[in-house]
């Protein structure tokens, strides 16, 4: 039964109190420990043990010399020169300090001098009362019976009566009922208040007045009421109370590397000016403005996103950024999942970087860019764990906090416009006149912070015992290895950047010039099962802007996303950005020389020009256009109501447009071949009535070059279709008309 109880939890068994330690508790008034009272009176008792241990060695010492076990030391013996000298000897052994016998002359010292005999039998029967008389007995601690009670000594007697004391805690709870921290000297003046009316009611009732108690009294009674943190939980209120007075970190959050990170942004106490990048004096007044104001908003809102990994404390990621926004975020997290190599040859640094990792537990606060949807999402799609913790809390992510105290004073505080931990810090210091550094510069200079200089510096913090990051870093590595990294097209698709484009032969294009393209994208589009059956077009294309290399493509009616390559080999292990500073620096050109290159194109062409007119003009070409004068020219005959004459046309000759059209006469001619032959049969067209041209079909301009024919110029034409007329000279050959052709065959 008693072994079943003794497995209950929160069943223990309790030694009872001894007779000895019941006497010794109740001569150090309620005290069980010597070690609770003050050190002054330990080392008292420390002093008295080690005489009393000493007179015990010589007492048994003297009865084995004396062969008398009986033998007793009085008050008389002990005042003996030579046995008080090799007490004080002996003691002095088990003390540590010197005891002396006789208080040596001369200057003033503080020692230890021994007793006369009457106070060291005193002490030595003191100490043989803690020794067990049986072996049931237990023995008491003998410096509990032989040290001083200073701590009991004075007046414990209130001097100050029930009434006052009432009215002091009335009034000191008076002002407890709101957290607005009330002085001393408030709670005083209350207090004077109340006592004087209390007075005039005692002066008239003959009663003697109450003194009023000073602010020391009434400070010493609010201590006695209070206990430390039901004051601060009184001044301040329970936030306050939980993050100054409770319980601190004193565990091993992770053990892996990448297991547990914390995230955090600050505002940095530095001043950053845009004026220093070499082009300030080149610029006009608009792009200065622009500037001008760009380097206001750098000014007042440059924030600094660090993300620290808590079982190394090795910062895997840092961002500068003008505004806490969710797009910084998830650039930390795009930074800290992803090899930082990059950063360490562009800027020459020669320490411990650390590697990719996968998001385990993410804390973060309620920062603005911080808790929101989209950091939100890509954290949980890429499979870590999103803890919000309190911001008035410093207990929840101390490690990070922490981070931000050693950053500001090792590096930010070296640098130029530093404008210090609050306002006013540094009244003889100008920080705007003073701001020169440039962003690039200031990532540089927190890249080496945080490769060459945090992980070589000790850490004292609560797991590290005085090592260095990358030593734990490495170790943590080889023992316990690191959180497992991110799928990369995992990784593209819920951090990096989506856009949405129609897939081509060519591949998918992203960014207006960017081109990606894989065999397994053209056989995807081509899929009559997948893509190609889908009404949506348009594809999803997930590039990481830090490196350009691949891509991750999401296609309708497709299972699994597909990796396509860069096309572009002089993109390649380039981010975005440097890939826009690239094209704009072949797209840049100098004014001077866009003057003279324009020059020359408007000249070239314009000769050009003048030469194909001159050829035309030369040549009688036709023109497919009219001139302005031409337009007026004919527009004043047109409206000045004359009637317009319509010139004699060529015998013989059909009008311009009319050569290949087909007409009630039969006739029609072939040009579009050149000199060619045309085979067909001559049919014969029979007498027809005389005519003219298609009258009805010709338009105005027609008219002013063919003349309406009569019926008796029909005729004739007629006549002449029969029998050939004269020619009007010997080179001119005969004209005859000839039937439509049918069947008509080229040969070519």
């Amino acid at each position: 039964m008693l072994a079943r109880l003794l497995k209950q939890p929160g069943l223990s068994l309790k030694k009872p109190m001894s007779v000895t330690s019941a006497k010794a508790q109740l001569r150090l008034g309620t005290y069980q420990a010597v070690e609770a009272l003050p050190t002054k009176q330990q080392e008292n008792g420390a002093f008295k043990l080690a005489i009393c241990a000493a007179i015990a060695e010589i007492h048994d010492a003297i009865r084995q010399e004396k062969d008398d076990p009986d033998y007793q030391l009085s008050q008389r013996k002990l005042d003996d020169l030579e046995l008080r000298e090799r007490i004080a000897n002996l003691a002095s052994t088990y003390f540590g300090k010197k005891i002396h016998v006789n208080a040596p002359c001369g200057g003033n010292r503080l020692i230890w001098q021994l007793p006369k005999g009457r106070k060291l039998n005193e002490y030595y029967n003191a100490y043989l009362g803690c020794v067990p008389k049986s072996i049931t007995e237990a023995a008491a601690d003998p410096i509990a019976a032989l040290i001083p009670l200073d701590h009991l000594k004075g007046n414990r007697r209130r001097r100050i009566t029930w009434l006052i004391r009432d009215m002091m805690t009335e009034a000191i709870e008076h002002f407890a009922r709101e957290a607005k921290e009330y002085s001393v000297a408030n709670i005083h003046n209350h207090l004077t208040a109340e006592l004087n009316a209390v007075n005039k009611k005692r002066q008239a009732n003959d009663l003697p007045q109450l003194q009023t108690p000073s602010q020391t009294t009434l400070s010493l009674h609010q201590k006695e009421l209070f206990s430390t943190t039901e004051a601060e939980i009184r001044d301040k209120g329970e936030r306050a109370a939980k993050s100054k007075l409770g319980r601190g970190s004193t565990d091993i959050r992770a053990l892996m590397i990448g297991e547990l990170t914390e995230i955090d942004e600050v505002h940095l106490s530095l001043v950053v000016t845009a004026k220093v990048c070499g082009l300030w004096e080149k610029l006009g007044d608009p792009e200065k403005r622009a500037l001008e104001d760009a380097d206001k908003i750098i000014k007042t809102r440059l924030t600094l996103l660090v993300m620290l990994d808590v079982a190394t404390r090795m910062p895997l990621a840092w961002v500068i950024s003008d505004e806490p926004r969710a797009e910084a975020t998830l650039a930390l997290l795009r930074m800290a999942t992803r090899d930082k190599s990059k950063e360490k040859i562009r800027y020459g640094c020669s320490g411990l970087v650390a590697d990719a990792v996968g998001l385990g537990m993410v804390k973060t606060d309620n920062g603005p860019g911080l808790r929101n949807a989209a950091v939100k999402s890509a954290v949980l799609g890429a499979g870590g764990v999103s803890v919000d913790v309190r911001v008035y809390s410093p207990t929840d992510k101390p490690f990070i906090e922490r981070h931000f105290g050693t950053l500001e004073s090792v590096l930010l505080k070296l640098l130029h416009g530093y404008t210090g931990r609050r306002p006013g810090d540094l009244p003889g210091y100008d920080a705007n006149k003073s701001g020169v550094l440039d962003i690039d510069t200031l990532y540089q200079l927190l890249t080496c912070f945080y490769i060459d200089e945090l992980p070589s510096m000790r850490h004292h913090g609560f797991g590290m015992w005085g090592r260095r990051p990358a030593e734990v870093y490495e170790e943590v590595y080889k023992t316990r290895e690191i959180f497992e990294p991110m799928d990369p097209d995992l990784r593209r698709i819920h951090l990096c950047w989506e856009e949405k484009v129609i897939p081509t032969s060519e591949g998918v294009r992203v960014f207006s010039g960017i081109w990606f393209n894989s065999p397994e994208l053209q056989q995807a589009i081509e899929d009559t099962q997948g893509y190609d059956r889908s009404r949506q077009r348009q594809v999803s294309v997930y590039v990481d802007p830090d490196n350009l290399n691949e891509a991750t493509v999401v296609l309708p009616r497709t299972t699994a996303p597909i990796r396509v390559q860069l096309q572009s080999s002089v993109f390649a292990d380039m981010t975005v950005n440097e890939v826009l500073h690239l094209v704009r620096a072949y797209r840049k050109e100098d004014p001077a020389a866009t003057e003279i290159h324009e020059d020359r194109l408007a000249k070239v062409r314009r000769e050009r020009r003048e030469l194909l007119d001159s050829i035309g003009v030369e040549k009688n070409l036709a023109r497919s256009y009219q001139t302005r004068a031409e337009i007026k020219a004919k527009a004043r005959q047109v409206f000045k109501g004359a009637r317009i004459i319509a010139s004699k046309g060529v015998e013989g000759a059909a009008r311009a447009g009319q050569i290949t059209a087909a007409r009630p006469d039969g006739k029609i001619f072939d040009f579009t071949g050149g000199n060619g032959i045309i085979e067909g049969k001559v049919v014969d067209p029979g007498p027809k009535p005389p005519h003219a041209m298609n009258k009805e079909n010709m338009t105005d301009e027609d008219c002013e070059t063919i003349p309406p024919k009569t019926a008796k110029g029909a005729g004739k034409k007629r006549a002449s279709a029969k029998k050939p007329q004269k020619p009007s000279s010997p080179a001119e050959p005969p004209k005859e008309i000839f039937g439509r052709p049918v069947n008509l065959k080229r040969l070519e």
